[in-house]
């Protein structure tokens, strides 16, 4: 896992599907694809919190005591030769990486970003989103 936190950015772009505090709908395909979880109200709210935050947070072990992983510094990582060179033969694959945690909706949910970048430098990209319940 890549212990530097990724931008909220790039959540707020993801949820938002462009750059700042519009929303955007392409006009060519009309399907919102935050399936009804963007509130005009909640998100203006969320990006005016997170979006200008530039303070580097990194993640620790101990944020994830139930699993078993390697933390790397860094940025990028799959992309640097001398991260590839160090596990090139190893079982390692790939890179997880995450972004602080961002509350929606009054604390309702929680919304971050989620990266699984593998080693031939292809990933997927995504923006989760978590529901409160049950305290």
């Amino acid at each position: 896992m890549q212990s530097d936190k990724a931008d909220n950015k790039q959540a707020l772009r993801i949820f938002n599907g462009d750059e700042g505090a519009e929303h955007i709908v392409d006009p060519r395909n009309p399907i919102d694809y935050t399936d009804g979880f963007f509130v005009e109200k909640y998100w203006k709210e969320m990006y005016r919190e997170y979006a200008n935050d530039t303070i580097k947070r990194y993640w620790k072990k101990e944020d994830f005591p139930a699993y078993n992983f390697i933390l790397e510094k860094g940025t990028g990582l799959t992309l640097k030769e001398s991260f590839l060179r160090k596990y090139m033969n190893s079982r390692i694959d790939e890179v997880i990486i995450l972004s602080e945690p961002m509350y929606y909706m009054n604390k309702k949910y929680i919304m971050f970003f989620y990266g699984n970048v593998l080693m031939t430098s292809t990933g997927s990209y995504q923006v989760v989103i978590m529901k409160k319940e049950n305290g």
